[in-house]
């Protein structure tokens, strides 16, 4: 989907920031990884590059000494970069595997600086249906995916790669069948 979504967001000149959470690593759970990381990467694309780099040389002077940024911080830094840009899509992918004390958090900074942004903000969140983000999301446009949807793509998957190697081209239509289907049981549409 990232790669959907660079070349849209550079021929618009749009700006991109994405973040994949991940439940076996803690650094990858936590609210502020996931606002700093959209900050340092929208900083990084920013066009006009020269008066947010000024801007957060300011903000590293003033709070060096003091604290890291703060939660509060990342959205007043979030929402002046997504002014510098016609548009801005974040990307969060797997916001169950975050902590659950940061997945409200998450939810509330993404609505807060989506509502306040004079520019278009898009947001995309990919997690399970876990009933405190089904809650705090049931207002937003949801697609629900279910495992047995994805059924076909790992089929067809699965074939092609039969087809690429040569030592399993020879294998007989019954086994290539039992092959794909075996896989299918197993990945539960991962």
């Amino acid at each position: 989907m990232i790669d959907e979504f660079i070349p849209r967001a550079s021929s618009s000149q749009g700006a991109l920031a994405f973040f994949y959470c991940n439940r076996t690593d803690p650094e990858r759970q936590e609210l502020l990884s996931v606002l700093r990381s959209f900050v340092k990467q929208l900083s990084a694309t920013v066009l006009h590059e020269h008066t947010m780099k000024a801007r957060l040389e300011t903000y590293y002077e003033n709070t060096r000494f003091n604290s890291e940024p703060t939660e509060k911080d990342c959205e007043v830094l979030l929402l002046e970069l997504v002014e510098k840009h016609p548009e801005t899509t974040f990307i969060l992918d797997g916001l169950d595997e975050c902590h659950k004390d940061s997945r409200d958090g998450l939810i509330t900074s993404l609505i807060f600086i989506s509502s306040q942004a004079k520019r278009p903000v898009k947001i995309f969140v990919s997690s399970r249906p876990d009933s405190d983000i089904k809650e705090r999301l049931q207002d937003k446009t949801n697609v629900a995916i279910r495992a047995k949807d994805n059924e076909d793509d790992i089929s067809t998957f699965v074939r092609s790669e039969i087809g690429k190697h040569q030592n399993l081209k020879g294998l007989s239509q019954e086994l290539q069948n039992e092959i794909v289907n075996k896989l299918q049981e197993t990945s539960q549409g991962m």
